[in-house]
Parts: structure tokens; C-alpha cells; sequence
């Protein structure tokens, strides 16, 4: 259904990054995020790791549902931001919602070219701390279409110069090294859509 790559900078001085990601089959296809503990360290690396474990157990609920399941879960710890987004195979579609400072795009192809860029949903918030009012988005996809997630250690402009024909551990690559800044731990998933008759 995708091919997909991650590829991840820790902050200079650190042992552990806070940046966490999560690709899990679904019954219905995929589920991917992206999760930023806040802060730095082992503490921020706790709140990531919670989140992770709470997204893969609840892989097959709505996304908004997912982001409510991680607040619940965070409570009492540093918090998380989280960029997520479902793919299904029933009618070649993306579900996708962010909650906080994480970025993502869906580069729509057209041949190996970028035609249009969609910019994920966001909305201000701590997961944790802070939900705030849930919305997601529903999106077509066609073989090619490109969704890239980054967390805030990312500079925002990353997606200007991707190629499409370069695969997922390239563009995933060329981001963190041309894009990462250099006080924060910083975090890039790459999941090319492939079809609905491939699996994961």
C-alpha cells in the first residue's frame, strides 16, 4: 500500500531523541505518525513512547479518536505533539490530523512531478495538557502521492524541492540533511502511496 522511510537527527548533546514515529497495518490499510515528546531527552522520550505504544494498540480507530486516546494516556507526563494519518484501501483514501507544531504535506504527483501540495490540518494543543477542538481530513490518493511528516526540529519549507522519482529513504534523507536544525531533535516520515492491492 506505501513504501516508506524515516530518517531522524538527535539534538547535539543528547543520548535519546524525543521524536518518535509509528507505521502499523491496519484491517483497512495503514495507520502512520509522527510524535514529538516535549522538550528533550529521556523525559520527552517517555511521552513519545507512550504515545507510540497507545497508537499501536488502537491502530484500527478514527484518527480523531487516536488523538483522544493519547491525551488520556499523557496525562501526568511531558506531553506530545502528533501529526497521524490513516490510509484505506476500501476507497484509496487518507484521514489525517495534527495536533500541535508538527508538519505535514500530501505532494499530489503528477508523472514525477509535484502538481498540487495539500498541507495536513492542524490544531494548537499539548496532548496531555491541552486538546484542543478535534477535526480531520479526508483526501484521494493516487499511486505516487507523497506524504512527508516532519517534526519541529524540521525547517518548514522542506517539501520545495522534492523529487517524486527519488525514493522514500532519498527524499527522507536529503530533508533531514539539507532541513534539521541544529537545537532540537528532528524527525522526517516519507510514505509514498503505492495502491491498494500492495500491502504495507
Amino acid at each position: 500500500m506505501i513504501e516508506h522511510a524515516v530518517a531522524t537527527k538527535t539534538r547535539s548533546g543528547e543520548k535519546v531523541s524525543g521524536d518518535h514515529h509509528v507505521v502499523v497495518p491496519t484491517r483497512y490499510g495503514v495507520l502512520v505518525a509522527v510524535i514529538d515528546g516535549l522538550g528533550h531527552g529521556d523525559q520527552a522520550r517517555e511521552s513519545a513512547d507512550a504515545a507510540a505504544r497507545t497508537i499501536r494498540a488502537n491502530a484500527d480507530e478514527p484518527v480523531m479518536n487516536i488523538l483522544k486516546l493519547c491525551h488520556e494516556r499523557l496525562r501526568g507526563t511531558r506531553g506530545a505533539v502528533i501529526g497521524a494519518a490513516a490510509y484505506d484501501r476500501r476507497d484509496n483514501s487518507i484521514t489525517w490530523s495534527g495536533i500541535g507544531n508538527v508538519l505535514g504535506v500530501l505532494l499530489r504527483a503528477n508523472g514525477r512531478r509535484v502538481d498540487r501540495v495539500d498541507h495536513i490540518l492542524q490544531r494548537g494543543g499539548l496532548l496531555g495538557y491541552q486538546l484542543p477542538h478535534l477535526a480531520a481530513e479526508v483526501h484521494a490518493l493516487s499511486p505516487g502521492d507523497t506524504l512527508i511528516l516532519t517534526t519541529d526540529g524540521v525547517a518548514p519549507l522542506f517539501y520545495q524541492d522534492i523529487r517524486l522519482a527519488d525514493s522514500p529513504e532519498k527524499i527522507a534523507k536529503r530533508i533531514i540533511e539539507r532541513y534539521a536544525t541544529s537545537d532540537d531533535d528532528a524527525l522526517v516520515l516519507v510514505a509514498k502511496y503505492i495502491g491498494a492491492g500492495h500491502e504495507l
